[in-house]
């Protein structure tokens, strides 16, 4: 319809899993599936064409199986070709052979036409129709072509921007249909995608036909409503069927978004990281990055202010730099107080190295006056400094191996 905000193309899907059960499609999928199948007209090998149309008839009895309700077959004169058409615009499922068709369909399509051949005592004869009764004003007609006429009223609102006039209409064919897939689609893209009215959709989940409920369009515009709405896990269930990343970083973003709002940064967190996974590019991942930041900054503020009033006393201020390093390890205010704690310890350590090793020597030990020089100099980070220091070590150890020689020349003396 017009004013939607895309088209999405389902993913090719492997016809015998589709049979086996191993993929459920909507009745739309499955429609163009059957036409992708099709080999009529395409130049096909004489082996692979017999393939396609043993498959085509499968499926076409497996969509005549499974969505009965939502299509109209037609047959010829003869009873041997059938026409399937979607009855609420979605498209066609090709012309198909009656006696090719599965046993239990074909058997049960027989019987529908033979009932409708046959004429019924109850019915008006042909040369005089009962006059049909007037419809309802109140309540809408039930029938393929009302559908038709309120998803082309609705079509044409639209385009005109008149909002209000085109959810009616498509309100009225989502009744009509009974909640199928064709009018859901398009109510569901007008409420989530223009109107934003989130709580509206979640309130029609109960009305949705079974097609409905599996299509993957759908499943996706569901997701994003009960996220924005702030139901995570319904969310996450209506993401199950949904393979189109676009509409799975959409949601994950609603879900960042209202865990911001409620102050959750763990699972706006949480949500960022699938979006990022999804699309590192999405424009989303900045925008919620800034968001948390933000978030982050606003609720470590009052602390970080707490560090700059703890000057004078280092190991409350040490303590709380790390509560807030440990929460917010991208804290600047946190991570300087606690370089300038270090390094402040860093030189009283010193300090109190050179004043040890200067009272050492003064003393005569000159073992322990060079053992606090060494561990000085593994913490001086100054080279200029470190350079000193090694002049030092190196003056106190010539002393100590001119102490030594000494003391062998005397000990030898005395012998």
């Amino acid at each position: 319809m017009a004013k939607r905000s895309r088209r999405r193309k389902a993913n090719v899907v492997d016809p015998e899993r589709v049979l086996r059960g191993a993929i459920e499609l909507d009745v739309r999928g499955l429609l163009d599936l059957i036409h992708d199948i099709n080999p009529t007209e395409r130049g096909l090998p004489r082996a692979e064409e017999e393939r396609r149309y043993v498959l085509k008839s499968r499926l076409q009895s497996k969509l005549i199986r499974d969505f009965d309700a939502e299509l109209e077959v037609e047959s010829d004169d003869t009873q041997r070709v059938v026409a399937i058409r979607h009855r609420y615009g979605g498209g066609d499922g090709c012309h198909a052979i009656l006696d090719e068709l599965d046993d239990d369909v074909r058997a049960a399509l027989r019987r529908r036409f033979d009932e409708h051949a046959a004429p019924s005592a109850a019915e008006p004869s042909p040369t005089r129709e009962a006059p049909a009764a007037p419809p309802e004003p109140s309540s809408p007609p039930r029938d393929a072509a009302s559908l038709d006429a309120l998803l082309h009223a609705a079509e044409a609102h639209l385009e005109a921007y008149a909002y209000d006039e085109a959810r009616e209409a498509l309100e009225a064919a989502f009744d009509v249909s009974r909640g199928a897939t064709a009018a859901a689609i398009p109510l569901l893209e007008l409420l989530v995608e223009l109107l934003g009215v989130d709580a509206d959709v979640v309130a029609l989940e109960p009305r949705l036909s079974r097609d409905a409920a599996k299509s993957p369009e759908v499943g996706g515009l569901m997701a994003l409503a009960t996220a924005r709405a702030g139901d995570a896990a319904e969310a996450e269930r209506w993401l199950r069927g949904v393979d189109d990343d676009i509409r799975r970083v959409e949601v994950h973003a609603a879900l960042a978004d209202r865990a911001l709002t409620k102050g959750d940064l763990a699972a706006a967190t949480t949500a960022l990281n699938v979006v990022r996974a999804l699309d590192p590019a999405s424009p989303h991942v900045l925008r919620i990055e800034r968001a948390i930041a933000e978030r982050e900054q606003r609720e470590r503020a009052p602390l970080e202010a707490q560090l700059a009033e703890l000057d004078h006393d280092p190991d409350q201020a040490r303590r709380l730099a790390e509560q807030i390093v440990a929460r917010w390890p991208d804290s600047g205010v946190a991570r300087r107080t606690l370089r300038r704690l270090d390094d402040q310890a860093r030189a009283d350590r010193l300090a109190a190295l050179l004043q040890s090793a200067d009272d050492a020597e003064r003393d005569g030990a000159l073992d322990r006056a060079l053992e606090q020089l060494c561990a000085a100099r593994s913490l001086c980070k100054d080279p200029t400094d470190r350079d000193a220091l090694d002049r030092r070590v190196d003056a106190l150890r010539a002393r100590l191996d001119e102490e030594a020689d000494t003391a062998a020349v005397n000990a030898a003396t005395a012998a």
